[in-house]
């Protein structure tokens, strides 16, 4: 099943699961279940059909934030989208409480921005140095990304004198356009 998954071979993924009632939750040597190595091979027939027979991807939390900020740094909507599927919630958070959307923001994917949004994903998830995605978004100077996430309720959430602080920094600086 793992080798079937891994290849993408949806019949035989489905003859061994309905017919030979292999287990889809077996772990290999690595202690990867088969809907694992579908999802990291982007076999999404497989992936759903494993799935949908039991499989799970069996990641702990942080496993799972690293598999969705990887694919939100790396603009991979079809692979964030297989692992909402699958189980993985929008919401993750890796070692450092960073979400997707933080990366996504960071980075200025607009188009991730927005799928993460569609998909539940908390517009103020505050990581472990405070920072927010919109955070992110106006500190990497991506307007466009900060525009939508303000729009959705994102914030700041600096304080009084951190937002002071900023402000006088980005004015010595004469970066108007951080500043807007």
């Amino acid at each position: 099943l793992h080798v079937a998954a891994a290849k993408g071979w949806t019949d035989v993924v489905n003859l061994l699961i309905n017919t030979h009632q292999v287990r889809p939750n077996m772990v290999d040597h690595a202690r990867q279940t088969p809907l694992q190595a579908a999802v990291r091979n982007m076999h999404v027939d497989c992936a759903l059909a494993i799935n949908k027979a039991g499989g799970d991807l069996n990641w702990d939390e942080t496993t799972a934030a690293g598999e969705l900020c990887e694919a939100a740094k790396n603009g991979n909507s079809d692979k964030i989208e297989l692992m909402i599927q699958c189980g993985i919630s929008v919401n993750s958070a890796d070692y450092d409480k960073r979400t997707a959307l933080h990366l996504a923001s960071s980075v200025g994917s607009l188009q991730i921005v927005k799928a993460l949004l569609e998909r539940g994903a908390e517009v103020n998830s505050v990581d472990r140095w405070g920072g927010t995605p919109l955070r992110d978004a106006v500190r990497e100077g991506h307007a466009t990304v900060a525009t939508a996430l303000s729009a959705s309720g994102g914030e700041l959430k600096f304080t009084e004198d951190e937002a002071s602080g900023k402000l006088c920094e980005l004015a010595k600086q004469g970066s108007r356009d951080l500043l807007e």
